[in-house]
């Protein structure tokens, strides 16, 4: 007999490419498990659910050595399904890693490298970012939640402001009464807005030191101006209105709300970070909750692994497919490599070819 191929995990029932299909099936086409069992007994190979569930486990373990990086953002919550029948909240939190977006440009020009999730068996989002952050030293961009206060006490982080967070309080406000003076707060903040992408039309191949040096020159005028106009505006508002406490919320945090103004690798905001977040709530409206504690870390890994690989330009299903093909021998020099802000497809190899190629068929191996 020749010899058998190296596989991600020992006595697999599957290929590489069944095994990377299940896994982008739930965590990008958010097709839980008993839908995949259907779709596959309509190819003629049929998988029982509970093989399904095996070949996530299986993969879920080879694919788990993503690099804790620099969180951004809070965290929706997800049921969990114990064996005893009890559900409990369960805390993501998405990340942009620190190491990969040292010295590199805007996100605008170029996606920082990915995104970090994390699973908690308790419902109290401020204790998961306390333990994700407590060897974090840097810049923390975040919305002002409570949750980082402790993280922010630290000397050695900075905080770093998110301006669509303010914007939004002056958008509620205008909503709910028409406000002028609320309005006028949105297109002055909409006018930084403008002169970013103004950059991003002018230089579209500028470094941090050019995009620093631009909203010197034609940011910080205007952040002046909008300082001095919240607070002689401040000043005339009803005390308890909503309006004020949207001026307020602006004011007491605008020296983190303006720090991207003096470093060029911030954004403006976390919406990037937020965004990311989205595929973990449709993919929990559809499969609705993590089956354990270790099937919640599962997902936390796999949506930090496929959502850094989409940020970075790469096809989920190939650069998935290609990993489990490489992972059982590499070498610990070679996983640097892998990580999704460094991975470069085969040479050779037309990804959107072996795409359109149909999957190939099922492996069995006997009892």
């Amino acid at each position: 007999m020749a010899p058998v191929p190296a596989a991600p995990t020992d006595k697999s029932m599957a290929g590489t490419s069944v095994q990377a299909n299940v896994i982008i099936s739930k965590y990008t086409d958010h097709l839980p498990l008993h839908r995949q069992e259907r779709i596959y007994a309509r190819m003629g190979v049929p998988i029982a659910r509970l093989d399904h569930g095996r070949l996530d486990r299986q993969i879920g373990a080879p694919l788990s050595r993503s690099p804790i990086c620099w969180p951004s953002a809070s965290s929706p919550p997800m049921p969990c399904r114990l064996t005893r029948h009890r559900c409990r909240c369960c805390s993501r939190a998405a990340a942009r890693p620190a190491r990969p977006t040292q010295g590199l440009p805007h996100p605008a020009q170029r996606r920082a490298a990915g995104r970090v999730f994390d699973f908690a068996m308790s419902a109290a989002a401020k204790s998961t970012l306390n333990r994700m952050l407590k060897d974090f030293t840097g810049i923390l961009q975040a919305d002002g939640y409570a949750g980082h206060n402790e993280t922010l006490r630290r000397q050695a982080v900075t905080e770093a402001g998110c301006l669509a967070h303010a914007r939004r309080k002056f958008v509620e406000v205008y909503e709910a009464t028409k406000s002028p003076v609320a309005q006028e707060a949105i297109k002055r903040i909409a006018a930084l807005y403008r002169l970013e992408h103004a950059f991003d039309d002018a230089q579209p191949g500028g470094t941090v030191l050019d995009r620093e040096r631009w909203r010197q020159t034609h940011t910080v005028p205007l952040l002046d101006a909008l300082h001095q106009w919240l607070a002689a505006t401040h000043a005339k508002a009803a005390p308890r209105s909503a309006l004020a406490k949207a001026i307020q919320y602006a004011l007491n945090r605008w020296a983190a709300l303006t720090r991207f103004a003096k470093d060029g690798r911030l954004p403006l905001d976390t919406n990037a970070v937020e965004n990311a977040l989205r595929p973990v709530a449709l993919g929990r409206r559809n499969w609705t909750f993590a089956g354990s504690e270790a099937g919640g870390r599962r997902a936390a890994q796999m949506y930090s692994l496929i959502i850094s690989a989409t940020m970075n330009g790469h096809e989920p299903l190939a650069y998935i497919t290609d990993i489990l093909e490489r992972l059982p021998t590499a070498r610990m020099r070679d996983l640097e490599s892998m990580l999704p802000w460094n991975w470069r497809a085969p040479a050779g190899i037309d990804v959107q070819a072996e795409l359109a190629k149909p999957a190939e068929p099922l492996i069995l191996t006997p009892n």
